[in-house]
């Protein structure tokens, strides 16, 4: 059998560093074409379908925050999916803790939605 590697601290926050930096990179990557295909459908589903979809066009949760918040949160996950796949199939050699990997997520989702929560409710 083989032997449980033991947990080490600087691996932990070498890791955290690097997923925090992929984190980034991940809402440069997939953010702005989401957001632009997300702007482009929602427009076109206006125009095909008018009155239909008339309250589509006037969506306001948390002031549109909430989309924002949305994409911010799911960029990161479509990213580390396929960071973790590739890793899986040996195509990545460096192997990242995955409470590391949690733990940066964790954060950086709650940022995003305590900041849309605040943007929203005090307008400011």
């Amino acid at each position: 059998m083989q032997e449980k590697e033991k947990f080490k601290w600087g691996k932990f926050i070498l890791d955290c560093l690097i997923c925090w930096a992929l984190t980034i990179a991940s809402y440069f990557i997939f953010f702005i074409p989401a957001s632009l295909i997300a702007k482009f459908v929602r427009k076109f589903l206006i125009y095909v379908f008018n009155s239909t979809f008339y309250y589509l066009g006037n969506l306001d949760i948390l002031n549109d925050f909430f989309f924002i918040a949305l994409w911010l949160m799911l960029c990161p996950l479509f990213f580390f999916g396929i960071w973790f796949f590739l890793e899986k199939k040996s195509i990545i050699k460096y192997k990242i803790y995955n409470s590391s990997f949690w733990f940066v997520f964790i954060l950086s989702t709650s940022f995003w939605w305590w900041l849309a929560y605040g943007f929203a409710t005090t307008g400011k």
